[in-house]
């Protein structure tokens, strides 16, 4: 069937570096049968998580052995980088994979259908803009082959938030095609796979833009929450959340959570909400196979990049906790440039596995200080990496050519160390096992 083109077609763009980092072609595909195990253990790591501390976040009501998070539509969750305090409700899981829905998508259905489990809705996006708060919409094991663009998706709101999963997560449906939604608020999309090999332009005409190659691209809005999902198989970045300009709407609140992100030819994750951004989370994930980097928090590049627009680019308040990276690219395993300087960006307890490193180094910093030809500076002092584990090239961290005064903001870090990674991406060295999306 071919690929269903939507009428809501709003000009996509965001904050990204001009060149887009896409070069390198893309690496093939893991197994499924890799990707099942690796949905699976990040499944079991986050339900098992519910020790309140620096290195973990209290998840009441979660079980052991639960197939996945359990994230309900009222969910709003607010982290406070630095704290590592999460709020929400995140009860236990439901008795069968249908409990929670509310309407229904599968690939046998129509779009003059009720939505009921008997009668389901066909289209995503169209299914999208019937959303009501406290909507559960769940989607049918398949193969969903649309764009899904949108600008004008309806609001959840903080006491009814509006979910998209799939029905039964241990068969998660495969959205094929762009998913780009700008001004989600209060949305939780979980337990899905995303892929966009054969990417076009939303008219059907082959790909040209790195806007039309982006698998994921969540734009502006606030309280969203994207888990347990897995994004692969694209030629650009798998995962972006930024803004769509200079003086667009500034991402707020963000919770990346449990999701297995890879084999893509540009970066796994590229976050890059601006400096006036706050609440952002991102903890428990794989990244892995980078074209680019495994995950960009930032612009990407130092001040040189963004003197005119230094309040567009960059990323506030984040913290990235507990994330495995394995195998990153070109431009290394980690990179947080320009994060604006306004807030706090915290990273600790990750896991940089990057023993074929191209760059020689798995952690790069922007410069660090204002100067005269940049008064406003990229402030990347206020950058903290604290107690991760790396190994890859010959030394953990390099800054992109300015005095590296980030490097007075590390501690605790160990490098280097092979956390010797299974399929599952699970440490096996006993010495990594603190370390990283497995992590206790």
């Amino acid at each position: 069937m071919g690929r269903h083109r939507s009428s809501h077609l709003p000009h996509d763009r965001s904050s990204e570096h001009p060149d887009g980092g896409d070069t390198r072609s893309l690496r093939a595909s893991r197994k499924d049968g890799r990707s099942r195990a690796v949905r699976n253990a990040l499944a079991a790591c986050i339900a098992l998580t519910a020790v309140t501390g620096l290195g973990s976040i209290a998840l009441p009501g979660s079980k052991r052995g639960s197939p996945a998070l359990e994230l309900t539509a009222n969910e709003s969750p607010a982290a406070t980088a630095g704290s590592a305090t999460v709020q929400g409700v995140i009860p236990a899981a439901a008795a069968t994979p249908a409990a929670a829905c509310t309407k229904f998508i599968a690939t046998t259905g129509s779009d003059a259908a009720a939505g009921t489990m008997t009668a389901p809705w066909r289209n995503v996006l169209q299914s999208l803009n019937k959303a009501t708060p406290g909507a559960v919409l769940c989607v049918m094991p398949g193969t969903y082959t649309q764009e899904v663009v949108d600008s004008s998706v309806p609001d959840g709101t903080a006491a009814q938030g509006v979910t998209l999963r799939s029905y039964d997560p241990a068969r998660p449906a495969t959205l094929d095609g762009r998913f780009s939604l700008s001004g989600l608020s209060f949305w939780t999309i979980r337990d899905l796979r995303f892929i966009n090999p054969t990417p076009t332009t939303t008219s059907g005409a082959p790909a040209k833009s790195i806007t039309d190659q982006r698998i994921v691209a969540l734009i502006g809005g606030n309280d969203v929450v994207f888990s347990g999902n897995e994004v692969s198989n694209g030629l650009y970045a798998g995962l972006l959340v930024g803004r769509a300009g200079a003086s667009a709407e500034i991402p707020q609140r963000y919770t990346i959570r449990g999701n297995y992100v890879h084999d893509t030819a540009a970066a796994n994750l590229y976050f890059n909400t601006g400096r006036w951004s706050r609440g952002n989370l991102i903890e428990r994930n794989i990244f892995a196979n980078a074209g680019t980097e495994n995950t960009k928090i930032g612009w990407g590049d130092d001040c040189r990049g963004v003197a005119t627009n230094t309040d567009a680019y960059g990323a506030g308040e984040v913290e990235y906790r507990y994330n495995t990276l394995s195998n990153g690219g070109s431009g290394g395993s980690f990179i947080s440039a320009e994060p604006g300087g306004l807030y706090d960006v915290r990273v600790h307890h990750n896991i940089f596995s990057d023993p074929q490193s191209e760059r020689g180094f798995v952690v790069r910093y922007d410069s660090a200080t204002n100067s005269a030809e940049f008064p406003s500076g990229c402030a990347g002092d206020k950058v903290f990496v604290t107690n991760n584990i790396g190994i890859g090239g010959t030394r953990f961290s390099e800054d992109f050519g300015d005095s590296p005064v980030n490097q007075a903001h590390e501690s605790g870090n160990i490098f280097p160390l092979d956390p010797q990674l299974d399929t599952a991406f699970v440490p096996r060295n006993p010495a990594a096992r603190g370390y990283g999306q497995s992590a206790p």
